[in-house]
């Protein structure tokens, strides 16, 4: 499984917040992928967007890996 490309902000709230709809998309152009994680107020979120970022997600390595937000394991 390819590496899941990561912002190199500390934050990305105040781009959120300026770039509105548009957040997802930009960034997925810019790391050329469907999936891209970043941090919003301090917080690991990963972003999808159609095609590949679901496969990628959904897969069951990716599911053996993923957290929810507190830290907990997710349930598979």
């Amino acid at each position: 499984m390819s590496q899941i490309p990561r912002g190199k902000n500390l934050d990305g709230a105040l781009a959120l917040l300026s770039d509105g709809y548009t957040f997802i998309s930009k960034r997925c152009h810019r790391y050329q992928s469907d999936i891209f994680e970043t941090r919003l107020m301090l917080q690991k979120v990963v972003c999808v967007t159609r095609g590949s970022g679901q496969d990628v997600l959904l897969s069951p390595c990716a599911r053996e890996q993923s957290y929810l937000i507190n830290g907990e394991p997710a349930v598979s």
